[in-house]
């Protein structure tokens, strides 16, 4: 009888056959072995199925799933409808996983036996230099979902127990800011246990979408209005959550060089928050602008 996988990893892939080739051996080299890999074509156009079927016919742990292109919200929750782990890991096509990823989980969950999300940390390399993450410093401990109203801290970096409560499915509406409003509304009555160990190396290169700051200012946008919809929030935290969707937009319209949008942020920041030293040299580096204090540096 053949033995039933602690883990799904899903990878959803869309048109990135050489990136997604270097990140499948990364998987296949975990020292934890008992997994599935999905990877979820999202309709690309690419030699990515050739790519994903040479590697099929050597390693039987490998399901290539295809699928008509319909953006990676539901390419993830097409990998969920066919997992068959324990637990479920979700990657991305272009990120490296470390060969202690899985079994970092595995240990953490041994240890932690009620609790169903867990996520480790992460570095990031834009090809230039390797650089820690923004939650680099925190101690290894259950973090509460109110967390995620300052930030979308886990992306989808996470291993979820498939037993429990039906998961509320990745929004179709989303793809920026999809991983966030997933987050928010599957841990609201779950705490995240945050593992201090480094097991990912995610792909800074420019193409992610995080670096098309205006698609990223008008999907955070509506994704606060989709949430703001979604969950019952307090005033505190509905201002919390604003708070913090403001000055990442803020950020976005400050690398677009879009001083006017940068400085409506700004003004929406103040009106919440007060007036501050740190507030007030923000104001001047957008007076200043991007391009000259580059040059300046």
């Amino acid at each position: 009888m053949q033995q039933s996988p602690f883990f799904s990893v899903i990878v959803p892939t869309y048109n990135r056959a050489e990136k997604l080739k270097n990140t499948i051996l990364s998987i296949l080299a975990q020292d934890f072995t008992n997994f599935e890999l999905l990877i979820v074509d999202d309709g690309s156009t690419d030699h990515t199925a050739a790519t994903v079927q040479v590697l099929v016919a050597q390693d039987s742990r490998i399901i290539y799933l295809p699928k008509k292109n319909e953006e990676r919200s539901l390419a993830r929750n097409y990998g969920l409808s066919k997992a068959q782990g324990q637990f479920t890991v979700f990657f991305d096509s272009d990120d490296f996983m470390h060969p202690n990823h899985l079994s970092t989980f595995r240990a953490a969950i041994a240890q932690n036996p009620e609790t169903r999300f867990f996520t480790t940390k992460f570095q990031m390399d834009d090809g230039k230099r390797v650089q820690a993450s923004h939650i680099a410093h925190w101690p290894a401990a259950h973090y509460s979902w109110e967390k995620l109203l300052e930030g979308n801290w886990y992306g989808t970096l996470l291993c979820i127990k498939r037993e429990g409560k039906p998961l509320v499915p990745f929004a179709k509406e989303f793809n920026i800011c999809e991983d966030w409003i997933f987050n928010l509304q599957n841990l609201q009555e779950s705490n995240i246990f945050v593992i201090d160990a480094v097991t990912i190396t995610v792909k800074d290169d420019g193409e992610r979408s995080m670096a098309q700051h205006q698609k990223v200012i008008e999907a955070k946008l509506r994704a606060v209005n989709y949430v703001e919809k979604m969950l019952k929030l307090s005033p505190k935290q509905v201002d919390t959550l604003r708070l913090n969707a403001y000055k990442l937009c803020l950020v976005h319209a400050y690398l677009l060089g879009d001083r006017s949008q940068a400085f409506s942020f700004w003004h929406k920041i103040r009106h919440l928050s007060g007036l501050s030293l740190s507030l007030g040299v923000l104001w001047l580096k957008i007076l200043v602008g991007k391009r000259l204090i580059s040059k300046l540096q």
